[in-house]
């Protein structure tokens, strides 16, 4: 017995080896996968489908903006060393496109996640442009399955082993949008009952996909330099009680904002359409139930 085991030792060593490079070869080959996201809401639909089995990150850091934002030498490198880049086209972030158009290998690694048909064009209130489009896009769940469902297909062709896990967290990821409703359906109760209006012009396409009948916004912007009587007469209509809840963002001007809801009922919340104000390991459901139960409690 005792010569059997002597013989059987070198092969069992071989086998362990072989299972450790084998398992080496798999962990190096995920880790030199750099997915990228241009914007947070990106990197968190990328962590409900990956988790931390994949690295990834987001362009843009907290106090940046996709639509005017003039990039750091550091993130102009991680662009560089990307193995993919995802972003939402150039309506939503003009300055990535610009980077993009000058240089066609990163061309070549840049996934557009742009809607090809969106369901954008929306005509509110005496507030909104006639032909508005809006480009929060992902804060619609056709838009984000769409977006997710790309991510998915271009992880699976780099790294085909993990196809079929993709597969299952991407129909856990449909499941649990599908039943948001279900989930939040108190919150929902409560806040389809309540009108709003939204001063920086994000959350109309949450609103329509949630069904909150009594939304309207306005761009911060144009806000932000409105005249006199512009301010006026929106102070007037937020006094007059049309409004229970003002929706501001880190983008907003608060003094003007405090100025506006002065001798009013209505309330502020502030809502962050980029997710910053989340963990890092917060998944893009995350970022929906928490949003959808901050304007509730408005």
């Amino acid at each position: 017995m005792a010569n059997i085991n002597t013989m059987l030792n070198p092969l069992r060593s071989g086998l362990i080896l072989l299972l450790f490079l084998m398992t080496g070869s798999a962990t190096a080959a995920d880790d030199n996968i750099q997915l990228l996201s241009s914007i947070r809401p990106l990197q968190m639909l990328v962590y409900e489908l990956v988790g931390n089995d994949i690295n990834h990150s987001t362009v843009l850091n907290a106090q940046q903006s996709p639509h005017h934002v003039q990039l750091k030498p550091s993130q102009r490198q991680r662009l560089q060393h990307a193995s993919t880049v995802y972003w939402y086209g150039a309506e939503l972030e003009p300055v990535m496109a610009a980077i993009l158009s000058g240089d066609q290998s990163l061309q070549s690694r840049a996934i557009d996640l742009h809607p090809d048909t969106p369901d954008l064009e929306h005509d509110h209130d005496d507030h909104h442009h006639e032909h508005h489009i809006n480009v929060h896009y992902w804060l619609d769940r056709g838009n984000v399955l769409k977006a997710a469902r790309a991510i998915s297909d271009n992880i699976a062709t780099t790294l085909p082993e993990k196809a079929n896990v993709l597969t299952g967290k991407l129909q856990e990821l449909s499941k649990h949008l599908q039943e948001m409703e279900k989930l939040l359906e108190s919150e929902l109760e409560t806040a389809r009952a309540k009108s709003y209006l939204d001063l920086h012009d994000a959350w109309e396409l949450l609103a329509k996909d949630f069904n909150l009948p009594a939304f309207s916004s306005i761009d911060h912007q144009a806000l932000e330099f409105a005249g006199a009587k512009t301010v006026l007469n929106l102070r007037r209509e937020i006094a007059s009680g049309k409004f229970d809840c003002i929706i501001a963002s880190p983008e907003t001007n608060l003094r003007l904002v405090n100025n506006l809801v002065e001798n009013s009922n209505a309330k502020v919340v502030l809502l962050n359409a980029l997710g910053n104000d989340l963990n890092n390991e917060s998944g893009f459901t995350d970022f929906l139930i928490h949003n959808i139960r901050k304007l509730a409690a408005c």
